[in-house]
């Protein structure tokens, strides 16, 4: 039951950041994040 909560509120959080267009942005810098070594195989 908690992983049908955690799971429906994990949608409506990323409804959210598509609709403002803020995930561009997250995406942006979480992919600053990743090593190099895990960019070059991608």
């Amino acid at each position: 039951v908690w992983v049908d909560r955690i799971a429906g509120a994990m949608l409506i959080v990323l409804g959210i950041l598509l609709v403002t267009d803020s995930f561009t942005l997250l995406a942006g810098y979480l992919q600053s994040l990743t090593p190099q070594f895990l960019r070059e195989r991608l």
